[in-house]
């Protein structure tokens, strides 16, 4: 009798109905079986996603040193909590400044000789390039201030260098 009023208590914590009267099952099945199946996983889900262009070790070189406009590079992981954190400042800075400075993203341990070549240990790492040359070097996470001040830096240095 002990036994089956223990069975009784699990039972109903498992299927207890949660505010949308449905039980908790239903969640827990509903999710394993998302997440077995190709395409269902969602890039919202992934708190590394981001609509910025990754760059590799094999296009850095055009993309990057070739590129007709300053660019900034961010040296990031999946699993740096600090580079999933800026994910949004990021995207809202790559908006801003669209047409004027490109934002590229490039993943240190998938593409070491990139973050070998410009002596990158960690992540996050932001990397300015103008003209295909280093401009300015910033290391660890950074607030949207910090990035638009970098940014700027070489926005005014480039129409200065227009101007004259």
């Amino acid at each position: 009798m002990q036994t089956n009023a223990k069975t009784q208590q699990r039972d109903s914590q498992v299927t207890h109905p949660n505010s949308s009267g449905l039980p908790v099952v239903f969640y827990a099945v509903a999710l394993v079986i998302c997440a077995l199946m190709p395409g269902c996983q969602n890039a919202a889900s992934d708190p590394s996603y981001s609509s910025l262009p990754e760059v590799t070790d094999s296009n850095f070189q055009q993309s990057v040193l070739e590129a007709d406009q300053p660019v900034l590079v961010v040296f990031w992981a999946p699993w740096c909590r600090h580079c999933i954190e800026m994910v949004p400042i990021l995207e809202e800075v790559s908006e801003q400044y669209a047409g004027r400075v490109r934002i590229l993203r490039i993943r240190i341990d998938e593409n070491p000789a990139t973050a070998a070549k410009y002596e990158i240990d960690a992540p996050p790492a932001f990397l300015l390039f103008n003209e295909g040359k280093l401009f300015k070097r910033r290391l660890g996470k950074q607030t949207q201030a910090q990035l638009t001040s970098l940014i700027e830096k070489v926005c005014t240095e480039t129409a200065w260098t227009t101007v004259k």
